[in-house]
């Protein structure tokens, strides 16, 4: 499965959808507050099916993941190197994230297997992330999971002198 977002949904005032490879919506993410990048996630019934909202803090950027009553922290970081890459570390599921962050093209893993893809591309003329990812996966994390690392990056970017 696939689906599609706006490369900067995090601009957007109130809604975003994201849509699946036949261009049906599959999700819509809701601004939820004023201050912080923070989105509900719903299905296309209007379900919420995650929030996910920023933890303001001045030293660390921090994502916060509600969904099914519990809470996973999603860390944007960077390796400790000249010109280190980016990679969050995901706290409260066993999963890793590997490949270039900072470009987009990186995948998100257990320690078993890649779990879901993640690139830049062209859907309908517009510059998107693409989401790759298997039918054994909870659609609903792995998506949750995909917009906290985006969130984190494009505030970390804003962030950088």
């Amino acid at each position: 499965m696939k689906v599609y977002i706006y490369q900067r949904f995090m601009y957007f005032f109130n809604v975003v959808e994201i849509w699946d490879e036949d261009g049906k919506t599959k999700y819509i993410l809701e601004r939820n507050g004023k201050v912080g990048q923070n989105f509900r996630i719903l299905d296309t019934s209007g379900h919420e099916t995650a929030i996910v909202k920023q933890k303001i803090s001045l030293f660390k950027n921090v994502f916060l993941i509600i969904i099914n009553g519990r809470e996973i922290e999603v860390r944007f970081r960077h390796k400790m190197k000249i010109n280190g890459e980016g990679y969050c570390e995901i706290t409260g599921l066993d999963l890793t994230t590997g490949g270039n962050i900072d470009k987009h093209e990186y995948t998100i893993d257990n320690a078993e297997k890649t779990l879901a893809c993640v690139k830049n591309a062209m859907f309908n003329d517009i510059e998107c992330y693409e989401l790759e990812y298997g039918d054994d996966v909870n659609e609903d994390e792995i998506t949750a999971l995909f917009v906290a690392i985006e969130l984190a990056k494009s505030v970390e970017a804003n962030n950088c002198p």
